[in-house]
């Protein structure tokens, strides 16, 4: 049995930043619903599998939080 991964997601501080960040550096965009301020930012690049930034409160305390889904 498989599984499909939809998406790898990120938890940071601020959602929108990063993901325009990510966008510009892999040649892609974030989802046209994306705004600055929202809690979550998609981004679609050729090739590649999406990356979804998620804000969070939480501080970084070991090491950076990756979450497959």
């Amino acid at each position: 049995m498989t599984s499909p991964v939809h998406h790898v997601t990120f938890d940071c501080h601020d959602a929108h930043a990063l993901g325009t960040f990510w966008a510009a550096a892999l040649g892609g965009r974030l989802s046209d619903d994306d705004q600055p301020g929202d809690p979550e930012a998609l981004v679609t690049y050729p090739g590649g599998t999406p990356l979804l930034f998620v804000t969070v409160d939480d501080a970084t305390t070991v090491k950076n939080r990756v979450h497959l889904a």
